[in-house]
């Protein structure tokens, strides 16, 4: 069974081969690439080297397509997918 993961502002598909597509900001207002896999309980991210954050800094998650914030309404600390 495939899964299909959808930003649900533009309904474009922000995953590739197992893994969920983020365009991420941190704390100092730089910008990355976040790759996440679809795994449930596998939390390991695939990012680009100089792309520094702190541990458990809050980090702004958008959708690489459309570039709408992914806050989800639950809870500030997650982002929202469909």
């Amino acid at each position: 069974m495939k899964e299909y993961f959808l930003c649900p502002h533009c309904r474009g598909y922000v995953n590739v081969e197992g893994r969920i597509v983020f365009t991420v900001k941190n704390n100092l207002g730089e910008s990355g690439i976040f790759l996440l896999h679809t795994e449930l309980g596998n939390y390991e991210v695939t990012k680009h080297p100089l792309f520094f954050y702190e541990n458990g800094e809050h980090l702004e998650f958008k959708c690489p397509l459309c570039h709408k914030k992914l806050a989800s309404d639950i809870h500030d600390n997650l982002a929202k997918i469909i």
